[in-house]
């Protein structure tokens, strides 16, 4: 049996530094939040975490009282309908989340 759950993420950016993982990890379980879902990956001077729990609203309190900024460019719009939507406009030098050059063809 299959079943759907509409899910509702946190995406944010934080400096890249080590320790960042379990600094956010750490902040989140004093707040007695469990996280159900995270991707996390460092690009450039940032980390970037996409995250779902089981309170988002006391999750966003805390990790702003951290430091971080929600959102993150790419991640509120598909990054591939950026794309087109840039080389729709006629934008140069467009870059993925991870550096790397879009070719669109």
């Amino acid at each position: 049996m299959v079943k759907i759950m509409k899910l509702k993420q946190l995406t944010f950016i934080v400096p890249n530094r080590v320790g960042l993982l379990s600094e956010v990890t750490t902040f989140l379980a004093n707040g007695k939040i469990n996280i159900e879902a995270l991707c996390a990956y460092g690009r450039g001077p940032e980390g970037v975490f996409m995250i779902v729990t089981d309170n988002n609203a006391k999750a966003k309190k805390i990790l702003t009282q951290m430091g971080a900024e929600e959102g993150g460019g790419d991640h509120r719009r598909g990054a591939a309908q950026q794309a087109r939507a840039a080389a729709e406009g006629g934008k140069e030098g467009l870059r993925c989340p991870r550096g790397h050059p879009v070719r669109l063809r």
